[in-house]
């Protein structure tokens, strides 16, 4: 699930002879984007900052990427719902503990601290898909550092 919180136009569109009751906006697209992204980073449900902004007291998350999808000049961060506030298990807890470390590592551009970090994330939880999607982007970033840290989608 792809969930995105700005603003949109919505009613009936399209001709005299031809309308059809929908909705338009960058916020829709980029919601479609997250959605479809959720194979990419192997994740359930993925929402932008300002939907972090509005849930953050009430959920778990934690942040996926910065991402420029298509269609769209600048980057947005997003962020992964892991579950209700308080009601995560101690295993995804020691998981997020490490990946955080590891993210920070990875913003530091230290692609090789990082690279450990996530590997231990793995470790715990073999079948987290951001840890191993930042141990693949690590393995290349340690040999071909990025000049940013901007994850550019390719595919809508």
């Amino acid at each position: 699930m792809g969930m995105t919180c700005g603003d949109i136009v919505v009613g009936n569109m399209g001709s005299k002879n031809r309308t059809d009751y929908t909705m338009m906006s960058d916020t829709v697209n980029l919601a479609a984007r997250f959605e479809s992204g959720q194979k990419f980073y192997g994740t359930s449900i993925m929402i932008n900052d300002s939907m972090y902004e509005i849930v953050s007291g009430e959920v778990e998350t934690r942040k996926i990427d910065l991402i420029q999808v298509m269609g769209r000049e600048g980057a947005v961060t997003a962020y992964e719902v892991l579950g209700l506030k308080g009601e995560l298990s101690p295993l995804t807890r020691r998981v997020l503990e490490v990946y955080a470390r590891g993210m920070e590592s990875y913003e530091r551009f230290d692609f090789e601290g990082a690279l450990d970090l996530f590997r231990q994330a793995l470790d715990i939880d073999p079948g987290d898909g951001p840890s191993a999607l930042y141990v693949d982007r690590c393995e290349e970033y340690v040999v071909a550092p990025p000049t940013d840290l901007i994850h550019r989608a390719q595919e809508k």
